[in-house]
C-alpha cells in the first residue's frame, strides 16, 4: 500500500473517531440515559467511550507524518461526509430531532452535499496543479 494510501485511511479512520467521539460527549453532555431493552446505561458511562475514541484518533493523527492544508482539508470532507449521511437518514426517514423539522434536514443535507462537492473539486484542483 502506498503512503497516500495510508494517509486516506488515517484521515477517514479519524473523521469516524471524531464523529463517534463528539456523539458522547453530546450524550454525556446533555445527559441522555440509553435504554436497551430492559436495561438503562446512564449517560456518564460515555465518557470512557469518548476518551477511547479519542485516543484513537490521537494515533490516528500521528500516523500521518505531515499535516498539510491539503489533508485538513480531507479530513474536514471525510467528516462532512459523515454527518451527511446522518443527516441524509434523518430527512428520509422524516425525524425531528434538536428543534429541527424533516425539511430543514432536507436544507442541511443539501448544503453540506454542495460544500462537500466544492471542497472535493478544490483538493483536486490543487493535487492537478501539483
Amino acid at each position: 500500500m502506498t503512503q497516500q494510501g495510508k494517509e486516506h485511511i488515517a484521515i477517514v479512520n479519524a473523521a469516524i473517531f471524531v464523529y463517534v467521539g463528539v456523539l458522547h460527549v453530546l450524550r454525556a453532555v446533555f445527559n441522555l440515559d440509553l435504554t436497551i431493552g430492559s436495561v438503562t446505561i446512564a449517560a456518564w458511562v460515555s465518557v470512557l467511550p469518548a476518551l477511547g475514541a479519542f485516543v484513537l484518533v490521537y494515533f490516528n493523527m500521528k500516523s500521518i507524518h505531515v499535516w498539510s492544508k491539503a489533508t485538513w482539508l480531507k479530513f474536514i470532507v471525510a467528516l462532512l461526509v459523515l454527518d451527511a449521511a446522518v443527516v441524509l437518514y434523518s430527512w428520509l426517514a422524516n425525524l425531528s430531532y434538536w428543534g429541527i423539522s424533516n425539511m430543514g434536514f432536507g436544507v442541511i443535507f443539501v448544503v453540506e452535499f454542495l460544500v462537500i462537492i466544492a471542497l472535493a473539486m478544490y483538493i483536486r484542483k490543487r493535487n492537478a496543479s501539483r
